[in-house]
């Protein structure tokens, strides 16, 4: 399908939705987010064209509509999630189209509801573009975005605990205004408290978010010394490094690289870094999967410089990743690619800015730059080379008029060139050739302009590298100071005139027309009008329409704004008449030079031809006959001289062939004669008169050369007037252009002028209605008033009736039919009304009684919750008792183990000595039935006792 009827498709559901909002244009308008998501147009969405840019508000202006369906607004996120992977559409999308700050607007609709999925896909959608911007807190809906991002932190942990992390990661991440915001808070030591907890998270990327929130929040106070301290730090530097070599995701190496280079700005973490025991073997390994890591991420690894002599013996693995980076693609790219290698030249720059300030490192690189050619050389000639490529990228143009280039490469560009030439100002004197090409480079025209934009930047590192180039250059001979001056000069009026009329920036990201070099000093109030002109066309062209926000910018501002452009476009068409006339005056008076000299050389050539006298032949023949060599050589030459110049030069050589005659006369007269004084006198003159003639040629060929070169002057001043003539058709149609753009504003105006209308109406129609509500509120207060009067009059009634029933009943008094009829519709009035009473008293009872009963359980809850409490307690209590006799125990179940084995060794000694005892005793006794066997025999063995 056609991508651009499908955005017009896209355009026009969505507006029959704001129109209707009914569920067929919601479905309708699905279907087509559908479409455009499934062609995967994100790098026509990232060009700045009318259609996309179009399509990009209508759908941020969807989805801040409070009254968009929950399904479109999620369909809506997932789409713009999905074109936010550009670098170019997520920064256009901030900046442009306030996407921020509506996203943050939509979290707020939806912090009550915290399972619905457009909650999470809308805090996905804000971590992605906030990473790496600052955002500020006093902006729409920021300091709510933080007070629900802190809320949800510290609540339990579910599905969006991570997304709040990240978020509030990137947005305190070199953000003073958002720090000072969140320290002012009171809840922020319970905050503190909930992200320490979160170190000990299973997740690494939790615990990698919350020590970067910790980091920009505390790192310079006494909980972050607290936290990173010596005796913690080494623990955070071995998370790190696991992460960047074992890491699974590039979101946790991204943000623990970042998280390392913000730690690394304190000098005393960087102190504990070079004194970290595995720094060596972690560096070693980060350094090995720079080969296979894409560049862009692979320069996000920081190497302090205080350590940088520990790299020496890592340039192996990490020089041919940075070279690659400094070599000039062979074929030509898109815009968007020579960005990106922009970019990355800039960052390998200054990584080798910061390893090469050792010499022992700097050799290395020299020496291993190449293998096959001179090292030396090869460093020289990269880097003229990388130059001399971006020179073609910074918008430089000597003709009338200017290049319109692109802001964004314009400064990536002048970066690569600044920090080339600083890197060769470093290497000059260590480098043979170095200094010569650096010096070459200083003294080019073409450097004028990244040098003059450095000078007058706002950013301090561009300031100093200008600064430093300009006191090289200064004392150059060929220095354009001049050129640079006038440079300087029309860029600081282009940035005063900016700074004067703020209401000229339309809030899309302008291209324009940056540091233009001019040779006449008059022209430069003429380059700003006409690069604010081409910067009015350019964004007509590409999109860049103005739109409102809230009420900066009414019609009547704007269609200031356009009639200053218009005039300024009239100044410049006169501008350019004026031109026109003086080029037509140049070349009226270059045509009537030309016509002057044709006639001269009309004339000389009808002299030259009516004034020779002697034939070309009879010369010939009167020279060939002549007496001398000499004399036969001056003749041929003479008569060479007449072949080449038969016309043009014929009054030069007029003279010397009439002498040529008479020259022959007189040699004839005087060989009659017999003498030869004649002929000598008349050979030296006519030897004068030949280099008269040889001076007259040489200024004649002067003439010729001098013609040709107004003749290539006036085809140069031709050409410039049709390209001038161009330009001013192309301003006539510019011009025209804006009138009709004008017209279509002044529809808008008239638009404008009726909704003004309607508003008004519907101001008048409020009024009125808050009017007859203030008069029903005023009337049923009345009635309020009446009817508690009527109850207060009732119950008096009621008490008269009481106390007048006896005395009625003792009174005869002739009653009439009215009076018992009055009697009979009070007495209905005064039941209808107690029988409410009784209602209304029932009603409130049985509220009582719910109340009471709630009350109750409330009562029995709280006490149930108390009895908890105090056994929770005095288990607790009995807990830590019994745990401490536990331990009595246990330490007394060690000492009677003790015991146990001393007394089991004392047993196994009394048992040796018993059985050794014993053993005596079987001795003795036998030794006694011995000596009573022996006996006499007056006592029987019988008799003996052997016991004890």
């Amino acid at each position: 399908m056609d991508p651009a009827s499908c955005m017009k498709s896209l355009l026009q559901a969505i507006a029959r939705y704001k129109s209707t909002k009914n569920e067929a244009d919601g479905a309708a308008v699905q279907r087509q987010l559908e479409v455009i998501f499934g062609l995967k147009l994100i790098k026509l969405f990232a060009s700045n064209k009318i259609l996309p840019s179009e399509c990009l508000s209508a759908l941020v202006e969807l989805i801040e509509d409070p009254h968009t369906s929950p399904a479109i607004t999620l369909k809506t996120v997932n789409l713009l999630s999905n074109l936010a992977v550009e670098t170019e559409t997520r920064e256009t999308l901030h900046t442009t189209y306030n996407l921020t700050n509506v996203l943050a607007g939509v979290v707020y609709r939806y912090s009550s509801i915290l399972n619905d999925p457009v909650l999470l896909q809308c805090l996905q959608l804000l971590q992605r573009l906030t990473y790496d911007i600052r955002v500020l807190h006093a902006s729409v809906n920021i300091e709510e975005l933080i007070s629900f991002l802190m809320n949800r932190i510290q609540s339990p942990e579910d599905e969006l605990t991570m997304p709040c992390l990240g978020l509030l990661a990137n947005l305190c991440r070199h953000n003073i205004s958002v720090q000072s915001y969140i320290k002012s808070l009171n809840n922020v030591k319970a905050f503190y408290r909930k992200l320490i907890s979160f170190l000990a998270h299973s997740s690494l990327t939790v615990v990698v978010f919350a020590l970067s929130i910790l980091a920009s929040l505390t790192l310079n106070e006494e909980v972050g010394e607290k936290l990173f301290h010596s005796r913690n730090i080494h623990q955070t530097f071995q998370l790190i490094f696991n992460i960047l070599v074992n890491g699974d995701g590039t979101l946790t190496r991204v943000y623990s690289a970042d998280l390392l280079m913000d730690l690394l700005k304190n000098p005393k973490i960087s102190d504990y870094l070079t004194r970290y025991e595995h720094f060596n073997s972690c560096l070693n390994q980060i350094l090995g999967l720079l080969h296979g890591k894409d560049p862009d991420s692979a320069f996000k690894d920081a190497i302090d410089k205080g350590a940088s002599q520990l790299a020496e013996r890592f340039l192996d693995l990490l020089l041919p990743v940075i070279l690659d980076q400094l070599l000039v693609p062979d074929q030509t790219v898109d815009e968007v690619l020579i960005k990106k290698k922009c970019e990355r030249t800039g960052k390998a720059i200054d990584v080798l800015i910061n390893i090469l300030l050792i010499q022992l490192i700097l050799n290395a690189f020299l020496s291993r730059t190449s293998q096959d050619t001179e090292p030396e050389t090869l460093a020289v000639s990269r880097c003229v080379t990388l130059v001399e490529y971006e020179f073609t990228f910074i918008g430089v143009d000597s003709s009338f008029g200017a290049k319109m280039v692109d802001t964004e490469l314009f400064n990536v560009s002048t970066d690569v060139i600044l920090k080339t030439l600083n890197l060769m100002s470093k290497l000059k004197r260590m480098v043979t050739n170095m200094e010569a090409a650096f010096y070459k480079i200083l003294q080019d025209q073409r450097l004028i302009t990244p040098l003059s934009f450095a000078l007058t930047s706002d950013n301090r590192e561009r300031v100093q590298v200008g600064l430093q180039l300009l006191f090289e250059a200064a004392p150059l001979p060929d220095f354009p100071a001049v050129m640079l001056g006038e440079s300087i000069a029309a860029n600081n009026a282009y940035i005063h005139q900016e700074t004067e009329h703020p209401a000229k920036k339309f809030g899309m990201q302008a291209v324009t027309n940056n540091c233009r070099s001019s040779q006449m000093s008059n022209l430069n109030s003429v380059d700003i009008s006409s690069a604010n002109i081409q910067d009015l066309i350019q964004k007509l062209q590409t999109g860049m329409e103005m739109k409102e926000q809230g009420n900066d910018l009414r019609i009547s501002d704007i269609m200031d704004v356009y009639e200053q452009k218009i005039s300024a476009l009239a100044s410049k068409e006169s501008r350019l008449q004026d031109l026109l006339e003086a080029k037509a005056l140049a070349l009226a008076q270059a045509d009537r030079l030309i016509a002057q000299y044709q006639c001269q050389r009309a004339q000389a050539e009808a002299e030259g031809a009516r004034d020779v006298g002697i034939p070309s032949r009879s010369v010939h023949q009167l020279w060939v006959q002549a007496p001398t060599p000499s004399l036969r050589e001056t003749g041929s030459k003479a008569l060479q001289l007449h072949s080449l110049f038969p016309t043009a030069h014929s009054q030069v050589a007029l003279p010397f062939l009439n002498g040529i005659a008479v020259f022959w006369d007189l040699c004839l007269s005087q060989k009659a004669a017999g003498g030869g004084g004649g002929a000598r006198s008349f050979c030296r003159s006519l030897h004068n008169d030949y280099g008269d003639l040889t001076r007259k040629w040489e200024q004649a060929r002067k003439l010729a050369t001098m013609l040709k070169e107004a003749e290539r002057k006036n085809e140069e001043r031709s050409l410039l007037l049709k390209s001038q003539q161009l330009e001013s058709e192309r301003a006539k149609s510019d011009i025209e252009q804006l009138f009709q753009h004008s017209k279509k504003l002044q529809l808008v105006a008239e638009e404008h002028e009726t909704l003004k209308v309607s508003y008004a109406d519907h101001i008048v129609k409020y009024e009125l209605c808050e009017k007859q509500l203030k008069d029903l509120q005023v009337s049923y207060n009345t009635l309020t008033k009446q009817a508690e009067t009527m109850k207060k009059l009732n119950d008096s009634l009621k008490i008269q009736n009481e106390n007048c029933k006896p005395f009625l009943k003792g009174l005869t008094i002739p009653i009439t039919h009215r009076t018992m009829a009055q009697l009979e519709d009070t007495e209905n009035q005064r039941k209808d009304l107690a029988k409410q009473l009784q209602d209304r008293e029932s009603k409130i009872l049985n509220f009582q009684q719910k109340v009471k009963g709630l009350e109750d359980k409330v009562k029995l809850k709280q006490k149930e919750k108390e009895d908890m409490e105090e056994t929770i307690d005095i288990l607790r209590k009995e807990l830590s008792k019994t745990e401490q006799a536990k331990k009595e125990l246990s330490i007394r179940v060690s000492s009677l183990e003790v015991q146990k084995t001393q007394l089991e060794a004392r047993l196994e000694e009394k048992e040796g000595i018993v059985k050794s005892q014993q053993e005596e005793l079987n001795k003795h006794s036998h030794m006694i039935a011995m000596i009573h066997s022996l006996s006499s025999g007056k006592l029987g063995t019988g008799n003996v006792n052997l016991s004890l």
